[in-house]
């Protein structure tokens, strides 16, 4: 019973990193909107850090979960546990809350999905605007850059000779 409370508190350690990973989510996207690439870059460094602790957690969470395991006489079959099959097995406030919590982080979960996929789309329409950009540049390169649409610079004379070969 020990460890329901000790999964239940890193859980919600857990929804508060994620919670934190979804505002730098629809920060990143306000950022890609605006073509700050800076901003994008920071916040993608913090996202990471964010990411590291959860990682953390989610390795002590697993741990409880075997502990839980354990105490179940389940030995060997933590692996394969999900919450639902936790909160099954128990009763009480203490199994309500633990899934109250696990319904926010689900659907908080869902919601960083939803943004994630949206700022790939708009990232990848930023590129896509950009590479239409440069191609319409490259297309009108003029003849006082010296380069032609290949970007290769065009030679002033096509045969130089410097020594008179048959003297």
């Amino acid at each position: 019973m020990k460890s329901i409370l000790h999964i239940e508190k890193v859980l919600r350690q857990e929804l508060t990193l994620y919670a934190e990973i979804c505002d730098l989510e629809e920060r990143k996207g306000a950022a890609i909107i605006a073509r700050d690439g800076k901003l994008l870059e920071s916040l993608s460094l913090e996202q990471e850090s964010a990411l590291t602790g959860i990682h953390a957690l989610e390795e002590a969470r697993l741990a409880f979960i075997e502990s839980f395991a354990r105490e179940q006489g389940l030995d060997g079959l933590a692996e394969g546990l999900a919450l639902r099959d936790i909160l099954g097995s128990l009763e009480g406030e203490a199994a309500e809350r633990t899934r109250d919590v696990g319904v926010e982080l689900k659907n908080l979960l869902v919601k960083i999905q939803a943004l994630a996929e949206t700022n790939e789309k708009l990232a990848l329409d930023n590129i896509e605007f950009f590479n239409i950009l440069l191609s319409e540049v490259k297309g009108r390169v003029s003849l006082k850059t010296g380069y032609n649409r290949e970007a290769v610079e065009k030679r002033t004379i096509e045969n130089p000779l410097l020594f008179n070969r048959r003297a």
